[in-house]
């Protein structure tokens, strides 16, 4: 018989060999009725679960039986994969680990033994964020690619136009990384820069041209696209924010 979609219960993983910290998050889980839970202690088995089932929400301890977490956030990586819902456990006396789980795609590192409210507190907001995908980033970046190239089109600003792109660039950019629109000139114009074999000051020029072409063809496009009225031509920044923000709000 087909379970109906509404009534399908989201997976939670806790990967876990430590017996205080799995009884620890079963107290947690047990609390939420929309949710299993399922406990794996081998690091190969965590890893294959995650990318088999797709959970929801990982928590992922430091401590596994052969493998450990660190090793399954190193694979994850590795295959191109990401989860924004892992929650990684570290112990208290491991002082380089919790940078090493969030460089490796860990939103969320918590020191062991667990402080319960903090737990809770961690878990309820990353719940009310919504479901979490698990993408593998090659195939999500050849997507994205195709949707930012769909946006500058319709905003009149095709291959052909000076400064394209590097504009497509540095969208997708901030696409992965919404910080690096706070760092337009001193960060994101050099790195395309380096990729291109230019400098920073002809990525700034040839990005404000692709847009000084489109505004005046079509500042309509804009409106069109973003669903409000610009009073005045917008910056570099501008653009390329608005893109990546709307291409977020779309996935």
């Amino acid at each position: 018989m087909e379970i109906c979609g509404l009534c399908k219960k989201e997976t939670i993983i806790i990967g876990s060999k430590n017996k205080k910290n799995i009884h620890d998050l079963e107290t947690i889980l047990n609390n939420y009725d929309t949710f299993v839970y399922e406990v794996i202690q081998n690091g190969d088995e965590c890893f294959e679960k995650i990318i088999t089932s797709k959970p929801f929400l990982v928590l992922l301890d430091l401590c596994m039986n052969g493998k450990d977490g660190l090793w399954v956030l190193e694979m994850l990586s590795k295959k191109g994969y990401t989860h924004s819902g892992i929650i990684f456990i570290s112990p208290l006396s491991c002082k380089s680990i919790p940078k090493a789980a969030v460089e490796l795609g860990a939103k969320k590192c918590v020191k062991s033994p667990l402080d319960m409210d903090v737990m809770i507190n961690i878990i309820n907001k990353m719940i009310k964020r919504g479901a979490f995908m698990y993408r593998n980033n090659i195939e999500t970046e050849k997507n994205i690619s195709y949707r930012i190239a769909e946006v500058l089109n319709y905003l009149g600003i095709l291959p052909g136009v000076k400064g394209y792109y590097y504009l497509k660039t540095a969208v997708t950019e901030v696409y992965k990384d919404f910080e690096k629109a706070d760092g337009v000139t001193k960060k994101l114009y050099p790195y395309i820069a380096k990729v291109y074999g230019t400098d920073a000051g002809k990525v700034e020029r040839a990005i404000r041209h692709a847009i000084d072409v489109s505004w005046l063809k079509s500042p309509e496009g804009y409106n069109n696209v973003f669903g409000f009225k610009f009073m005045k031509k917008p910056t570099n920044r501008q653009i390329i924010s608005q893109i990546a923000e709307y291409l977020k709000n779309k996935d």
